[in-house]
């Protein structure tokens, strides 16, 4: 029996990194990018205080050090019905499948659905998923930034999302470009569609990041309901609400929740949250027992976890017993799923906040004590 793992995320290398050698022999990886990026990192990436070389593993040379085939190709269609895999390059027949793809990032108002193939079109527009054309996209844009703020009187950015990710990247890119240029030459518009933000943190918190907003000269625009996004010639953007206001800007980044692929969207991944994946609690489709999904594609029925790198670093244990479990006959286990993570959230300069259970805290400590964290992570898979 084989095992065919879809994507490259935090749970199946995790999964991969600490199963046993017969395991290993059962899987196949297929991924289309060279590299998986560890997303905790890429703020700091932005800011500076990391290189590219340290967020990333090379699945080129990493897989075949665990024993691993990886197929490098994009999935197109997942047919649970034949237990066919079919990808840019071939197909592939399976006895499980489980998907670690992550999602796509999706602007949307009410039904409507039009920004979902457009956003990829747009020269100056960057979503923050899928993570790999996020970071490839990023770079070069980094790379050129400089010059781009060169050419004109007043740079204008804006980053849209009121959550954790948000945050992290507009003060990011805000250290980032003020080592090097004046803040009156760059303007960094905040965009969220009411006034909550953070809302999976503390009070407090929320009170810290709205200080370090204006300690870092962030226009943030409340109640902001994107309607539409339009070029202006080659260079602009211009964003609508449904209430008619405009924001221009020179370049934009989309840091919302999204959606599955269209690909694995099949009859059996219906579920209360329709953009990805219901599982039960051994992360088995609710509809198919051979079809695992686990990370931000996956919804847990009756126990939804919100997007986060925690809790998919998490599910790789159980992913792995019940994979195992289940290609030798054994009964499955269900995953413990605990809403009460620790989060560490970056501010750009060398602080971050650190919350649980109600608790938090801003200091120095905090950065070191992430920095630490996914240093000790990114080590484990050399």
């Amino acid at each position: 029996m084989n095992c065919i793992l879809i994507g490259a995320g935090h749970s199946h290398l995790c999964m991969i990194r600490d199963c046993h050698e017969p395991l290993r022999k059962n899987l196949t990886l297929i991924s289309p990018h060279q590299y998986s990026y560890y997303s905790g990192m890429i703020p700091g990436w932005i800011a500076g205080h990391y290189g590219l070389d340290e967020l990333r593993i090379d699945l080129a040379e990493w897989l075949p050090q665990k024993g691993l085939e990886w197929i490098q190709s994009s999935v197109t269609q997942l047919d649970v019905y034949k237990k066919i895999i079919h990808h840019s390059s071939g197909q592939i027949s399976y006895d499980i499948a489980s998907l670690n793809t992550g999602i796509i990032s999706d602007l949307r108002v009410g039904d409507n659905k039009f920004f979902e193939k457009k956003q990829f079109t747009l020269k100056n527009w960057l979503p923050v998923k899928p993570i790999e054309d996020f970071v490839e996209r990023c770079d070069f844009w980094l790379k050129n930034l400089n010059n781009e703020i060169d050419k004109v009187e007043e740079y204008k950015i804006v980053i849209v999302g009121s959550g954790l990710a948000a945050i992290e990247l507009f003060c990011a890119i805000a250290i980032r470009i003020y080592a090097t240029h004046i803040k009156s030459k760059v303007k960094i518009i905040w965009i969220t569609a009411d006034k909550n933000i953070a809302t999976e943190l503390p009070l407090k918190a929320q009170l810290w990041i709205k200080y370090t907003c204006e300690k870092l000269s962030i226009i943030w625009r409340d109640n902001f309901r994107i309607q539409n996004i339009e070029p202006i010639g080659d260079s602009e953007l211009i964003f609508i609400s449904n209430h008619g206001e405009t924001i221009t800007a020179h370049f934009g980044i989309g840091a919302v929740g999204g959606h599955i692929s269209s690909n694995f969207l099949t009859p059996l991944a219906h579920s209360a949250n329709p953009k990805r994946w219901l599982v039960k609690d051994t992360l088995q489709s609710v509809s198919n027992p051979s079809v695992f999904a686990v990370g931000d594609c996956a919804f847990i029925n009756g126990h939804p976890l919100p997007m986060s790198g925690v809790h998919a670093v998490r599910q790789a244990k159980t992913l792995r017993k019940n994979i195992d479990a289940q290609l030798n006959g054994r009964p499955l286990i269900s995953h413990n799923a605990s809403e009460h993570a620790l989060k560490l959230v970056t501010l750009g300069e060398k602080k971050a906040i650190a919350a649980k259970w109600g608790i938090c805290t801003r200091n120095k400590f905090a950065w070191y004590w992430k920095r630490w964290i996914d240093q000790r992570y990114m080590k484990s898979f050399k």
